[in-house]
């Protein structure tokens, strides 16, 4: 059944710092209790950890971003063109 344990942590550091083993297992369980609770498929349950450090110093993209993420960019930016030639046409 598709589920989700969302945490609004950096790409890459889901379970937060490197060497922070209390984090990350307490993660991890919430995690697992989501799962385990979770009623109906595409369930969504935003967990109750913070990132611990200040937003405007994170670095939310690994310095180069995945490759995954261009072609995700590129992608909209051709369903933007598209829509805005449709439109275009109608007028």
């Amino acid at each position: 059944m598709p589920r989700v344990a969302a945490i609004e942590f950096p790409m890459g550091r889901a379970l937060g710092d490197v060497g922070n083993d209390e984090l990350h297992r307490n993660i991890l369980l919430a995690t697992l209790e989501v799962f385990e609770q979770a009623k109906s498929p595409g369930w969504v349950e935003h967990l109750p950890f913070k990132w611990p450090h200040p937003v405007e110093e994170t670095t939310w993209l690994p310095d180069p971003p995945p490759p995954y993420l261009k072609i995700i960019r590129e992608t909209i930016d051709d369903i933007v063109v598209r829509i805005r030639e449709r439109a275009i046409k109608t007028l």
